[in-house]
C-alpha cells in the first residue's frame, strides 16, 4: 500500500500535531550519535529513542535539524566522508563513512590512540558542520568518534551540548564492565 493510500505521511515527512510550539528564532542543530535515528530504540537502545524524539520535536518546531553518525558504515574507498542516509521525520540524517573508530565502542575498545584523537576526522566533521551552516551541536553519543571533537567544535565559535547516556567518557568499554561480563574494578588499567 503507497503512503498516500495509508493517509500516513512518509517517515521523511514532518507532521506537525497541532498546537505544537513553533519558534521565533530557528536555529541549525545538528545532533551525533552512532545508531541510525530512525531505529529508534531498536538499535542504541534509549539513548537513540530519546535524541530521535528530541531531533523530531526541534524540526516540528521550526528548526533545521541534521543528525550525524559515525563508525557503521565502510566501503572501500580509500578516505572518509560523509554522505546523506535519509530525511526521517524532518531531521536530515548522514553517515561518516570508513570513520577509524567502530562503534558501538565496545568493540573499539583496542583503539584509544584514534578514539581519543584523530585529526582528519574532526576536520572532516568540522567541514560539514561548516557547509551546513550548523549553529548547535547537542552529542547524545561520541562513538564512532574522537573524544577531541567536543573541544574542536567548542573552538570553532559553535555551542555544543553533550548529554552522556552511558559511562563512555569515562570507560572506553562504555559500561563500566570488562568484555561486557564482569564489573570493571581495575581503576589504573
Amino acid at each position: 500500500m503507497s503512503p498516500a493510500a495509508s493517509n500516513k505521511p512518509d517517515a521523511g515527512q514532518l507532521s506537525v500535531p497541532p498546537g505544537w510550539p513553533r519558534t521565533d528564532h530557528p536555529l541549525r542543530i545538528a545532533l551525533f550519535g552512532w545508531a541510525r535515528l530512525s531505529f529508534q530504540g531498536s538499535q542504541g537502545s534509549g539513548y537513540n529513542l530519546s535524541a530521535s524524539e528530541l531531533a523530531a520535536g526541534l524540526a516540528m518546531s521550526g528548526h533545521t535539524v541534521l543528525y550525524l553518525c559515525s563508525g557503521r558504515k565502510y566501503n572501500l574507498w580509500p578516505w572518509m566522508y560523509i554522505a546523506p542516509t535519509e530525511t526521517w521525520r524532518g531531521v536530515v540524517c548522514y553517515d561518516l563513512y570508513n570513520s577509524p573508530n567502530i562503534s558501538p565502542a565496545s568493540y573499539n575498545f583496542q583503539n584509544m590512540r584514534d578514539e581519543t584523537s584523530h585529526r582528519r576526522q574532526t576536520r572532516v566533521v568540522l567541514n560539514w558542520l561548516d557547509a551546513h551552516r550548523v549553529e548547535v551541536v547537542h552529542i547524545h553519543s561520541l562513538e564512532g568518534f574522537p573524544l577531541e571533537l567536543i573541544g574542536a567544535i567548542r573552538s570553532a565559535g559553535r555551542a555544543v551540548v553533550v548529554t552522556p547516556h552511558n559511562y563512555w567518557y569515562a570507560c572506553p568499554q562504555v559500561d563500566l564492565m570488562q568484555d561486557e561480563v564482569r564489573l570493571c574494578r581495575d581503576y589504573e588499567g
